[in-house]
């Protein structure tokens, strides 16, 4: 059962998200760097994130910001739902509540990178009406990453 879906706002919910994202890696190049400049980026408020709860316990979350280079689209830096709750709603609720985040800002797109091998959130971005937009080598030169877009 859903308890929570939430924005940050204080240090207790950045370690929280800390330790989710911590505990789940991704498949990046010097992941365990991003996590940590991740945790510094969300205390400053640099980025944000939206989180849902289930039984006290962070079961997925989204940490994004805007994006850098485009400053009418909010970037997704982080996506991820714990392994027990895929398949549950979970991502979709984020999403959504993502999307309207963006449109509440009056961003008009949301960006999101994706490895290649990731082949469920490539799956689930493509269901939820993103389009791949650009394949570009974003973190080694030897490793192209999908960047899907959405436009709201």
């Amino acid at each position: 059962m859903v308890e929570l879906i939430g924005l940050i706002t204080d240090r207790d919910e950045v370690r929280r998200i800390y330790e989710f994202i911590k505990a789940h890696p991704l498949d990046y190049p010097n992941y365990a760097d991003w996590i940590e400049k991740c945790r510094r980026q969300l205390e400053l408020e640099e980025k944000g994130a939206i989180y849902e709860m289930s039984d006290g316990r962070i079961i997925g979350c989204i940490v994004y910001q805007q994006h850098r280079e485009d400053r009418h689209c909010l970037e997704i830096k982080n996506f991820r739902v714990d392994t027990h709750h895929r398949h549950s709603g979970v991502g979709t609720r984020l999403e959504q509540r993502i999307c309207r985040i963006a449109r509440a800002s009056h961003l008009h797109k949301v960006y999101c990178d994706v490895s290649p091998s990731n082949q469920d959130m490539i799956t689930f971005l493509l269901n939820k009406g993103y389009i791949l937009e650009d394949k570009e080598p974003l973190y080694t030169r030897n490793r192209m990453e999908l960047i899907f877009s959405k436009f709201l």
